[in-house]
């Protein structure tokens, strides 16, 4: 069971590797054609033209043949090289918090491999924590803008609603999505709306101690997700497929404490 569970993880990351080869295909936007890499690890300067593909296909390789032939080792040097991969991806103007779940995915289940004593329970905890930390730091953030606001009112929290969507709104809109003009003609709900996201991430510390609360969570971070995706054109695909491991493997924590 454990190894099938491995097994699926490992494809969805195969998947997400595989979305983040077009980026070297496009015109590369905020990153200098040479990468000073000699920053960072005292080596030379590396064209940020090759150096990406490279990388792209040495993960590539790595991952599929961590599938095809899975040991513990060739786990550490997946998740080293996923590692890697983001941090070239976005470490320059830019960070994708969507990645972050899946680097720690990778490491959590490389500790599974090579340290036989942990068990399974264990590092889906770890993992269910790290998952929902982030929905409650992008909580207490929201919450940290409001409290910044000289004052507390509605016209505020309406502003403030419509500043952080007002990016997504416009990409929307340029998407020509038509569920997002109904929405608009109905601009009212948007403070409504921030204030349940708002308390739906502070609430996400709750599944880290209560785990009778963790498969409704993800539900819920599944379907904002999805209907975020719809509405504004932004599909945040790492993060449903997250979701999506997690419900799978929530469905079979019964069978997995009777094997451990």
């Amino acid at each position: 069971m454990k190894k099938d569970i491995l097994l699926l993880h490992d494809l969805l990351l195969l998947y997400i590797v595989v979305n983040l080869g077009h980026f070297f295909m496009e015109p590369v936007v905020g990153v200098p054609t040479y990468v000073s890499i000699a920053r960072i690890f005292n080596l030379i300067q590396v064209d940020y033209r090759i150096l990406y593909p490279s990388f792209f296909l040495i993960t590539f390789s790595v991952v599929l043949l961590g599938i095809l032939h899975p040991t513990p080792w060739l786990r550490f040097l997946t998740a080293f090289c996923f590692f890697i991969l983001i941090f070239l991806r976005y470490s320059f103007g830019g960070i994708s918090q969507v990645s972050h779940i899946w680097i720690w995915s990778s490491f959590l289940f490389t500790l599974l491999e090579f340290f036989q004593l942990i068990k399974f329970r264990v590092v889906m905890n770890c993992l269910y924590a790290v998952f929902f930390s982030s929905y409650f730091n992008a909580g207490i953030w929201k919450v940290r803008t409001l409290l910044s606001l000289k004052e507390i009112n509605w016209e505020s929290l309406k502003n403030s609603s419509l500043e952080v969507i007002g990016t997504s709104v416009q990409q929307g809109i340029e998407m020509e999505k038509p569920l997002l003009k109904l929405l608009l003609l109905n601009y009212q709900i948007f403070p409504y709306l921030f204030l349940v996201l708002i308390i739906f991430q502070v609430l996400t510390i709750l599944p880290v101690a209560y785990p009778i609360l963790r498969r409704s969570f993800v539900v819920a971070a599944l379907l904002f997700h999805v209907s975020s995706g719809s509405l504004l054109g932004h599909w945040y695909t790492d993060t449903i497929l997250m979701c999506l491991f997690l419900l799978f493997v929530n469905s079979l924590e019964d069978r997995l404490q009777i094997e451990e």
